[in-house]
């Protein structure tokens, strides 16, 4: 068992993780077993993660006091009720199983403990702090942060961010060294070939040396939501209230039990405090590859004038 620095807890698990190494001496806040595939007797399933007309992607379930997350054409992964504890399949492929792991299951499991996990690809910038971007899959948000390296910035975490305060500062902890990107994207930031693994996903982890790694917190600067692609016209942006943001940022927040009231307060109150003092905007991309640059030199303009401005006004 090796221990693994993530999203500011110390995770000790049985395979390997893309994450910092953490002392044998740290305290352990969430362990990661393998254990036989186990029959799915005594599960109720009561959420699933599903795209309109897609087939699930995680389905949610009960089992005694804790919790089972299947993941279709993937296996079983069996969580405690406090999360601390986790089973993944014995069969789960290497690269997938670090991806799943690393991205889905342990930010779910987290959640049952810390108040604010999202579904956001986060990059620090300098002078900016971290700039957030949330948004469905698809929309671009590894994309965009791909964009904004190339830019300058540092990767602070990939798909999932964890938040925390700082002197009283909203700030994002680091998750781990990479970005996984469409074999597309890769020219922004490395030459073809010799890169990390090829994820069952299609995309490309991209690390070290070609991604630099932020691996301290960063101030947040600003979150910004990522909207369907348009046609033509450059980026658009978007000033949204904090009730609206409150909202729309609830559907990118990991949430273990969706029917525990206890939790879901827990991520309102959190998101409550966090927008009223992080500016939240919406913007979406042209849907043109060759814009991207084009519009990541735009969100750094508008990051920095956010930043000195540090009081927008909602609409």
């Amino acid at each position: 068992m090796r221990r693994f620095f993530l999203y500011g807890a110390i995770v000790e698990s049985a395979i390997e993780l893309p994450a910092p190494a953490a002392t044998s001496s740290d305290q352990v806040d969430f362990t990661v077993n393998v254990a036989p595939e186990s029959p799915a007797d005594g599960v109720t399933w009561f959420h699933a993660w599903q795209y309109p007309r897609c087939p699930p992607s995680v389905i949610f379930g009960r089992r005694g006091d804790g919790y089972v997350l299947r993941i279709p054409h993937v296996g079983d992964f069996a969580v405690s009720s406090d999360g601390r504890s986790i089973d993944i399949p014995a069969a789960l492929p290497i690269d997938s199983g670090q991806h799943l792991l690393a991205d889905l299951v342990l930010p779910l499991a987290i959640s049952r403990q810390r108040d604010l996990l999202l579904h956001a690809t986060t990059v620090h910038m300098p002078d900016v702090g971290a700039l957030a971007i949330a948004g469905s899959s698809g929309r671009g948000k590894s994309s965009l942060a791909g964009a904004l390296i190339a830019h300058g910035a540092s990767v602070l975490s990939d798909d999932c961010t964890a938040t925390t305060q700082v002197h009283d500062v909203p700030a994002a902890l680091p998750g781990y060294p990479g970005i996984r990107l469409w074999p597309e994207s890769l020219t922004m930031l490395a030459p073809p070939g010799g890169l990390s693994d090829a994820l069952a996903s299609g995309k490309v982890r991209v690390g070290p040396p070609h991604v630099p790694f932020r691996g301290q917190p960063s101030g947040l600067g600003a979150i910004l939501m990522l909207s369907k692609r348009h046609r033509g016209g450059g980026l658009k942006v978007w000033r949204i209230s904090q009730r609206v943001a409150v909202v729309q940022l609830m559907r990118h927040a990991f949430i273990m039990d969706v029917t525990d009231r206890s939790q879901l307060a827990r991520v309102f109150g959190a998101l409550t405090s966090l927008v009223a003092r992080v500016p939240i905007l919406r913007i979406a991309l042209e849907d043109d590859r060759s814009s991207l640059e084009a519009a990541a030199g735009s969100v750094v303009t508008l990051a920095r004038s956010i930043v000195r401005n540090r009081q927008p006004s909602a609409a």
